[in-house]
């Protein structure tokens, strides 16, 4: 199927609406839809059975239309040859609409039917020694915490059984059982699939929090809901054509002056490389002219780093900027398109004052900018508001992002998709959640991007994304675009470095030098 190239995605409640919308506007049944899911599952199953060898299949379900997906696919799988088992957790009676006709066919079709009631029976002992376990349990309608212990015993079993022998193949229907579909959070367990088979348009869940830990890896199926009712969905993923099609080309006819000059303020004791690592990354995005201004105590190994930036001593007290920096400040934030400030500069009084001053003076000028680490430390003693009428971008981490939110880390990363809002909404900016599949939001739309990955944990990559940032926002992209492709790029530049080291270890000096690298991929010119 061909999807729109900023691939979208639904919540939980516009998944149900549309399923509405299909049949009463559209006359599409949902019996066709439950058939055309299940028909699809039944393929996958059939192809791992046949690559893999299994020679068992059962499938676990519900009495609800996940179920009546997994029993389709069961009618499916029988009419290729096979025996596939079900294992009802639910009595029959709680089967109805188009789960119950397609439970019927199965029990016309003779299929055989174990109901597991619980008890003293472990739910182990009626799982086959091997084969594929189908998971039609929950589908994407769970919205809070499963309350039945049978049923959270049930999902903790089929994790057991997976990992404790040889071949045992999990396939999950829509979404591992258990996972929450918005914001991809186990509630409180979910089941751990080798493959999920979900339909079109994929749920957000799927995508986001700790999903990856339980989707394996994620087939989407067109099962015939219009895409005219989903292509304008406020979730997408970023793809590879969606950056491709974002990215300019760079013209013959052109000069450094065209590509903007960004300003730096970076920097502080002990934190030299921070500011080395913006500048770098921001002339390696493309950037025409890159300065740094930094605390004289750390100038010298700055300056000595410098080949392709200009640095400039400001001002020090203690280990960081003085109130007296604001002066060079002022001098400096002349002529420049975009300002990037935080790593490295310290949460302490002169750092305060200068960022503050430096927010007026964007504000003034309209001048974009990125704000990230310690300048997100300082504000979130005032609060995000302070933000507000400022252009660009915030770059939190999930701990910063609670200081930001005052919320527990915890708490960010239960709903990251709901955080990244709060914080773009709270500020006026768009805003960059980081983490795996980092959220890009300017608070009405959401991106979720698909690059990078643990390659990333290790000190100085979020610099090196704060200089990607604001050398695309000195270059003339909008404080959106800049973050959605700079995430990307980012994140593209740790795999190339993994795919060559065979190893997931991007550190952030070599990740800054595989910038240009990665932009060849997106548009074409170099292959991974």
């Amino acid at each position: 199927m061909m999807f729109p190239k900023d691939f979208k995605l639904v919540s939980r409640e516009r998944a149900r609406e549309l399923d509405k919308i299909a049949e009463e506007q559209f006359s599409i049944p949902t019996s066709l839809l439950m058939e055309n899911a299940g028909r699809k599952v039944a393929e996958h199953t059939i192809k791992i059975l046949v690559e893999g060898g299994y020679k068992n299949v059962v499938v676990v379900a519900g009495a609800g239309n996940n179920g009546g997906d997994g029993f389709c696919a069961a009618k499916h799988i029988k009419n290729s040859g096979f025996q596939p088992k079900i294992i009802l957790i639910d009595s029959e009676e709680k089967i109805k609409g188009d789960a119950l006709l397609n439970f019927n066919i199965i029990r016309k079709m003779k299929i055989e039917i174990i109901s597991y009631k619980g008890g003293k029976n472990s739910f182990l002992q009626i799982l086959p020694e091997s084969g594929i376990l189908i998971d039609a349990i929950f589908g994407t309608g769970l919205s809070r915490d499963i309350q039945d212990d049978k049923l959270i015993s049930i999902i903790e079993e089929i994790n057991r059984w997976k990992r404790s022998g040889k071949g045992r193949f999990v396939i999950s229907v829509d979404i591992p059982s258990g996972l929450d579909s918005n914001t991809g959070i186990p509630r409180p367990v979910a089941v751990e699939a080798d493959v999920t088979v979900t339909f079109a348009p994929a749920k957000v869940g799927l995508f986001v929090g700790s999903a990856q830990k339980f989707t394996g890896k994620i087939e989407i199926e067109d099962i015939g809901i219009p895409l005219e009712l989903w292509q304008n969905s406020e979730f997408s993923l970023v793809k590879l054509d969606f950056i491709r099609a974002l990215l300019k080309d760079r013209q013959d006819l052109s000069h450094k002056g065209n590509y903007g000059h960004l300003l730096c303020i970076c920097g502080g004791l002990g934190r030299a490389g921070a500011a080395v690592l913006v500048g770098k990354s921001a002339v390696h995005s493309g950037t025409g002219l890159v300065t740094l201004m930094v605390p004289d105590v750390v100038y010298a190994p700055v300056a000595s780093s410098a080949r392709e930036y200009m640095v400039f001593p400001a001002p020090s007290k203690g280990r960081t900027f003085s109130e007296k920096s604001v002066e060079l400040l002022d001098e400096l934030i002349e002529g420049k398109s975009a300002v990037v400030i935080g790593p490295g500069i310290w949460d302490d009084d002169g750092s305060k004052k200068l960022l503050y001053h430096l927010i007026e003076k964007l504000k003034e000028r309209n001048i974009p900018c990125v704000l990230d680490a310690d300048a997100l430390n300082i504000v979130s003693h005032d609060g995000l508001g302070v933000l507000k009428g400022l252009k660009g971008v915030i770059t939190p981490h999930p701990g910063e992002a609670g200081r930001l939110l005052g919320k527990s880390t915890t708490d960010i990363q239960k709903d990251r998709i709901g955080s990244a809002k709060e914080l773009s909404e709270s500020s006026g900016m768009v805003a960059v959640l980081k983490g795996f599949r980092t959220i890009i939001t300017d608070g009405k739309t959401f991106y979720i991007n698909t690059t990078g990955g643990g390659e990333l944990a290790t000190g100085g990559t979020g610099d090196v994304l704060s200089g990607i940032i604001g050398g695309l926002l000195a270059q003339g992209y909008s404080p959106y675009e800049s973050a959605i492709i700079g995430v990307f790029v980012h994140g593209l530049a740790g795999e190339i470095i993994s795919k060559e080291l065979n190893y997931k270890l991007a550190t952030a000096d070599r990740l800054a030098e595989n910038i240009e690298k990665a932009l060849g991929v997106i548009k074409g010119t170099n292959v991974v």
